[in-house]
């Protein structure tokens, strides 16, 4: 009975190339964004006489790459979540799996230790 559930169900096909493919895409979308604000920091700053505060304004070049890098990033991680789902269904050995993701796990990790010790 088990086998006949999971063939009726529909299994996503993502590929490793159309992960990297979107890892690139982020990758160049994330450095268009901070070259943007980057650019944008440089403007003189504008002051709110009611609040009270100094801000800078984003142009809207910045605004719409910042959209594209959360879309980019929101995108890659659906295809990450098909692949896990995917390689369960298919019964990829555990192993192969953690194999595949080690490298991230190590980033992910030495991000967060980065993130933690700059605070």
């Amino acid at each position: 009975m088990f086998y006949h559930i999971v063939a009726d169900r529909y299994i996503p096909k993502v590929s490793d190339k159309e992960i990297e493919a979107k890892e690139l895409e982020f990758a160049s979308d994330s450095t268009l964004y901070e070259n943007l604000l980057y650019l944008n920091l440089r403007q003189p700053e504008q002051y709110d006489s009611i609040d009270g505060y100094s801000y800078i304004e984003k142009s809207k070049e910045t605004l719409d790459a910042q959209r594209a890098m959360l879309r980019t990033r929101a995108e890659l991680e659906k295809l990450k979540a098909d692949k896990k789902i995917a390689d369960s269904m298919l019964m990829v050995p555990k192993y192969e799996r953690f194999k595949k993701n080690w490298k991230e796990i190590r980033i992910a990790y030495h991000t967060n230790r980065l993130k933690s010790l700059s605070r």
